[in-house]
């Protein structure tokens, strides 16, 4: 744990790995291919879209949704395991 400590320290949390763990940029990686098939399928429909997920994962959908860096990941808002969070509008851009 002490290296994903210095590794958050040196190059922030989204690129530090814990051990046994995956880092906010490769969850970041397939959430954003989630979101990708997503807005390729729901693209001409007004039907309500929800995601599923869990903290690290919720928390990129979040960033990607939002256009945030990646430095926001580490400064996000601490968010609950299960939280509900509500987007409403065009993501497109």
């Amino acid at each position: 744990y002490e290296l994903y400590e210095k590794a958050c320290l040196n190059g922030g949390k989204f690129y530090a790995k814990p051990p046994l763990g995956e880092s906010g940029e490769d969850v970041a990686a397939r959430t954003g291919q989630a979101i990708a098939a997503i807005e390729r399928e729901a693209r001409h429909d007004d039907t309500p879209i929800i995601i599923v997920g869990h903290k690290a994962g919720n928390r990129t959908v979040e960033m990607k949704l939002l256009g945030k860096p990646p430095d926001w990941y580490g400064s996000a808002p601490k968010r609950n395991n299960c939280d509900v969070l509500m987007f409403d509008g065009d993501f497109e851009n």
